[in-house]
């Protein structure tokens, strides 16, 4: 599971969070306690944070192997 949560962007035009990563790896760490799933969890990305991490995963998966994205932050 990859966990994107965004507190602080770069943009001064977009107000700061104080829950995103707090949300984000709390939800990380249910699926990792309760159903032993792997997580990342990736503190205040940029978009280009966010398109290598999908990039490097979709170099790791296999065949069978599913993901989930977990997004906390603005929807700008």
């Amino acid at each position: 599971i990859v966990l994107f949560g965004i507190d602080q962007y770069a943009d001064a035009t977009i107000p700061s969070l104080v829950n995103a990563i707090s949300d984000a790896e709390g939800v990380g760490q249910l699926f990792a306690d309760k159903m032993g799933y792997e997580i990342l969890v990736v503190k205040n990305a940029t978009r280009t944070d966010m398109v290598r991490t999908l990039n490097q995963l979709s170099t790791e998966m296999e065949m069978n192997d599913s993901v989930v994205i977990y997004y906390a932050g603005h929807g700008y």
